[in-house]
């Protein structure tokens, strides 16, 4: 989820401390909802363990994007610059209106 978010926020420009702050407050608090809602659902139960993991996946994501991110040689962080902000969409599509 928190990559997918990254994914998603990268559209708006580049990567900022806000925007990855932003990420892991929706995705820890995705992830308590889904335990809350696997209470009320039957054959499925609450855990905090899972809470648990879950922040740890986010974690463990956080500082591999950190790390990859803003490294110019490297393979993934390249494929994270390289997802168009809606600016540049925009003047893409400006300028083969043309």
């Amino acid at each position: 989820m928190y990559v997918l978010l990254i994914a998603a926020l990268l559209t708006f420009g580049p990567l900022t401390n806000k925007k990855e702050v932003f990420a892991i407050i929706i995705a820890i608090i995705y992830s308590f909802t889904d335990e809350i809602h696997q209470y009320f659902v039957p054959y499925r139960s609450f855990s905090i363990i899972d809470i648990v993991k879950n922040v740890v996946g986010i974690w463990f994501f956080w500082w591999f994007i950190k790390r990859t991110y803003y490294k110019s040689n490297s393979k993934i962080g390249s494929l994270f610059r390289r997802i168009p902000s809606k600016r540049e969409k925009e003047s893409f599509t400006y300028l083969n209106t043309k």
